[in-house]
């Protein structure tokens, strides 16, 4: 605590300082906004109840903004000149810093439209983000809703501040539409993030499609159950249900400072079972709400100057008190349910399975948006896979196609160069944008004999691809035991990327032989960490132990020393960190053990956390 001490003073100083030059220096401006926006005072909670030995509570007061999105789009709610409040959303984007902001790139997916005014000078490439309503009509048209039925949005979310974007656990959009005796709640969007930058939207229509049964949520005027499909807590799997519980707030346009809107929101976890049991309740109360302006901002700033950074301390405290307190494990993080997982894509279902089927036993709509972003590791291994497909698609005469799960990554296809003038590659821009906004390439699908489809749900597929000792091994953990890819055609896998030993013409040791001694060498930094248990080898059918060659390492060993030694020593000191901070799994899920997760997968219980006791 001690040490601690002095850390807390400087912040204490250097946030006092800024708040202090922002009082002085808009005092003098004119205080008032001109649309409609609230400055929110809230105390959010959680309790968790199940498993019973890791019962737990929580509160804490937070600051956050409601705000009628067309109005802050229009730039009606910039405070100070942009200097305390701004929307960055409309030029000048970056010149103006903050003291609170709000960038439409931190919210729903990362769509871009090519910038028509520079298009020329740029050569088409120039591109800005979408609006937050723009987005915010293309996801729910692609949805099924008819958004030109949309009248007004009430938009609350916690802003930036001092230019630190932290996470932002909830945001919520009410939609209204025409009605006649005025705009009437439509639709309310959960828009829900992650620790680890992933998005998930869940659309709750208001009507037919709510819970029957509201005796005990009296004082909520709207009640939903839901499917769970997103990964937000290490310390739940996916399983289960949401009950999501809210008040109903008048419009921007019926809003009033006598009677300003104060949302509650309430969100109860439910387990999979019949009983459907509670498991965790959260929620978030507006105790004050004020008209948004300069005086009211400040005076909220000045009351709790840390609120808006202490968010992720917080989750990271109390994940602490579950973790090594509470006794749970944890869950590794899995990848986000895409859309394309819906479609009878054999993928199927990973480790850590989302819901599916409501109750009526219809498919669930996949909610994700936002994904985490390429690493310049999984970058680099990526290049090095498709140089390998490039070159082995003319040596064997047929076509690989590469297709992410994640709409925002394009597709790439491979062909041979004999077949056609030149190679092309599709570049298919899943979720994009409209056709007057991105041209997608067409590709003629060349006349080949044999056609290898993948699929992978992230960049870590080439990483595995890379690490593996062979495509046997890749293959075994990446499409049975983690459920990272799949391929059309297994056969036609391994005739692409073939897995056999080295030649005996080439130099031998004693259980292989290797072209070089930075291949011997790679492949001895992936046997140390991808080699299964002897005990496993009777399960695993084609597979001798420590004869094996990765097909990719014939583009050399300068190119794929250097990358496997990097992965190694990022893996090493991702399993170091783990073993340092005493960091208990689930059991079979840590991530470097796949091959446990092959023979038995992971343990499950209907409850969806697992707690370990003292021993």
């Amino acid at each position: 605590m001690l040490e601690s001490y002095p850390l807390a003073c400087l912040l204490t100083l250097v946030v006092g300082t800024l708040l202090w030059f922002v009082v002085r220096s808009t005092s003098s401006i004119e205080p008032k906004g001109e649309g409609n926006a609230f400055v929110l005072t809230n105390t959010v909670a959680h309790q968790r109840l199940l498993p019973t030995p890791s019962k737990h509570r929580f509160s804490y007061t937070t600051v956050s903004l409601l705000l009628a999105l067309d109005d802050l789009e229009k730039g009606s709610l910039n405070l100070a000149n942009g200097w305390l409040f701004r929307y960055h959303g409309i030029p000048p984007r970056d010149t103006i810093w903050s003291v609170c902001g709000i960038r439409p790139e931190a919210y729903l997916t990362d769509q871009f439209v090519i910038d028509k005014h520079d298009e020329k000078e740029s050569g088409g490439k120039l591109r800005k983000p979408l609006t937050i309503r723009q987005k915010l009509d293309r996801l729910l048209h692609e949805r099924g809703w008819d958004t030109h039925e949309i009248e007004e949005i009430w938009f609350a979310t916690m802003p930036s501040y001092l230019g630190f974007e932290g996470i932002n656990p909830l945001s919520v959009y009410y939609v209204y539409k025409s009605a006649p005796g005025g705009p009437a709640l439509w639709l309310v969007v959960l828009e829900v993030h992650n620790t680890f930058g992933e998005k998930h939207i869940y659309v709750l229509e208001t009507g037919p499609s709510e819970e029957s049964q509201r005796s005990e949520k009296a004082k909520f005027d709207h009640v939903w159950v839901f499917l769970r499909q997103f990964h937000v807590s290490p310390f739940n799997d996916r399983s289960g249900f949401y009950r999501c519980s809210l008040n109903a707030i008048p419009p921007p346009s019926r809003s009033s400072d006598s009677e300003p809107p104060r949302p509650m929101v309430l969100l109860e976890m439910l387990t999979s079972d019949p009983e459907r049991r509670v498991k965790l309740v959260a929620s978030i109360f507006a105790q004050a709400s004020q008209r948004l302006d300069a005086r009211s901002l400040r005076s909220t700033l000045l009351r709790y100057p840390f609120s808006l950074l202490l968010t992720a301390l917080r989750i990271t405290y109390q994940a602490s008190i579950l973790h090594f307190s509470k006794r749970l494990d944890v869950y590794p993080r899995p990848e986000p349910v895409a859309q394309l997982c819906y479609a009878g894509d054999p993928l199927g279902d990973d480790n850590n399975p989302a819901e599916r089927k409501d109750d009526n036993g219809a498919d669930c709509v996949a909610g994700s948006i936002g994904w985490q972003k390429e690493g310049s590791l999984e970058r680099w291994a990526r290049n090095t896979v498709e140089a390998y497909i490039r070159h082995k698609v003319d040596e064997l005469g047929v076509a690989v196609t590469l297709t992410c799960t994640n709409p925002l990554v394009p597709s790439k296809a491979f062909y041979p160069t004999d077949a056609t003038a030149h190679s092309k590659e599709l570049d298919q821009e899943c979720l994009s944008t409209s056709n007057e906004d991105c041209s997608t390439r067409s590709t003629v699908r060349t006349p080949t004999t044999q056609s290898l489809d993948i699929r992978s749900r992230s960049p870590a597929f080439f990483t595995l691809l890379v690490m593996a000792p062979s495509s046997l091994h890749a293959l075994l953990l990446g499409c049975e035991a983690e459920k990272a890819f799949s391929v059309n055609d297994r056969e036609l896998f391994l005739s692409v990327f073939p897995s056999m030993a080295y030649p005996k013409s080439w130099h031998s040791t004693a259980t292989c032989s290797y072209p070089s001694l930075l291949i011997y060498l790679t492949q001895k930094l992936r046997l140390s960490l991808l080699e299964p248990p002897e005990s496993l080898l009777p399960l695993i059918p084609n597979l001798t132990y420590g004869r094996y060659a990765n097909p990719v390492d014939e583009l050399g060993g300068l190119t794929l020393f250097p990358l496997v030694f990097c992965l190694f020593v990022v893996q090493k000191v991702e399993r170091a960190a783990f073993w340092f901070s005493r960091t208990r799994f689930v059991p079979r899920a840590e991530p470097w053990n796949g091959w446990a997760r092959l023979d038995k997968g992971i343990e499950r219980n209907e409850i969806g956390s697992v707690w370990r006791p003292r021993t």
